[in-house]
């Protein structure tokens, strides 16, 4: 088993702090052992390994810049994967922003798995309130829009 790189390392650490300690001091402990620049070398690595954990450290990072990041990562991180997992992150960032960065990953992202967690995202953040947006995304195409749309409509 090869040894994660200590970006990885650090969203562990970061995680089992936050469990032991609460969200304030987590964030804390991250901006302590991790600079603005060295995330956002993270976030542009070339192992999707890293570029993974880097955005899961974003939870923990302000909100103005993890946004900027994630909007980033959206728009331009060519695995699916990645961009799956900013989404994911950004249903933990209650801003406007963030529905609206869902919103154009639903209505843009080629890939259904990126589509289908943007869906989730969006759901979790503005419930209902989301349904006159993806209600087209009933009819879609694809079995996992489909099923992603009735279940967070609760249909």
């Amino acid at each position: 088993m090869k040894t994660p790189d200590p970006i990885q390392r650090l969203n562990e650490r970061t995680r089992r702090y936050h469990d032991r300690h609460g969200l304030k001091r987590a964030r804390a402990y991250l901006r302590s052992n991790l600079s603005s620049a060295n995330l956002e070398m993270a976030i542009t690595d070339k192992r999707s390994k890293t570029r993974r954990a880097a955005i899961h450290l974003l939870y923990y990072w302000d909100k103005t810049n993890a946004l900027r990041l994630l909007a980033r990562v959206l728009a331009s991180d060519s695995s699916p994967v990645v961009r799956h997992e900013a989404a994911f992150v950004l249903s933990t960032i209650d801003s406007p922003k963030s529905a609206r960065l869902l919103r154009h990953a639903i209505a843009h992202d080629s890939s259904p798995l990126v589509q289908h967690e943007a869906i989730e995202a969006l759901g979790d953040l503005e419930g209902l309130k989301a349904k006159r947006f993806l209600a087209p995304y009933r009819n879609s195409n694809d079995p996992l829009i489909r099923d992603t749309v009735s279940v967070v409509l609760g249909e």
